[in-house]
Formats: C-alpha cells, sequence, structure tokens
C-alpha cells in the first residue's frame, strides 16, 4: 500500500510542476523538499520524480514556462 500512496504523491507533485512551471514559487519548493525526505523506503523513481518537480518548477531558471496551446499539451500527454 505504501509505494501506491508514494506514487500518487509522485505524480501529483509532477501535476503541480506543470501548473507553475517556470514560476519559481517557493511555497511549492518547500513542499517538494518535505516530500522528498518523507517518502519511506527510498527508491530512485520516488527520488527522480521529485527531482524533476523541483526543476520543472525552476523551467529556465524561472524565466520559461510551458506553452498552452494543443498541440503542446498533446505533446506532454504523450510523454
Amino acid at each position: 500500500m505504501r509505494p501506491l500512496i508514494d506514487m500518487c504523491v509522485c505524480v501529483l507533485a509532477g501535476g503541480l510542476s506543470l501548473v507553475m512551471a517556470g514560476s519559481g514559487d517557493v511555497d511549492c519548493l518547500r513542499t517538494f523538499r518535505e516530500l522528498r525526505w518523507k517518502v519511506d523506503d527510498v527508491v530512485f523513481g520516488t527520488h527522480l520524480a521529485l527531482g524533476m518537480a523541483v526543476g520543472m518548477l525552476f523551467l529556465g531558471g524561472g524565466s520559461f514556462s510551458v506553452k498552452r496551446d494543443d498541440v503542446s499539451v498533446a505533446c506532454l500527454m504523450m510523454r
């Protein structure tokens, strides 16, 4: 049950980072840092997902964002 909860937390962190992409929001960063060290049974995939969420949050040093047109959203959904 615990790996399933960890996976859901990582998916939510990834979704939040896509919504807040490029903003460099400090509250989101604090949340990701807390989640990164509270995950039980540390596995590589969990740390990778949370690290990617932090990277997406500070995309381009806070100066880039994700496009919101139909083609770009479709490409993100295909990944």
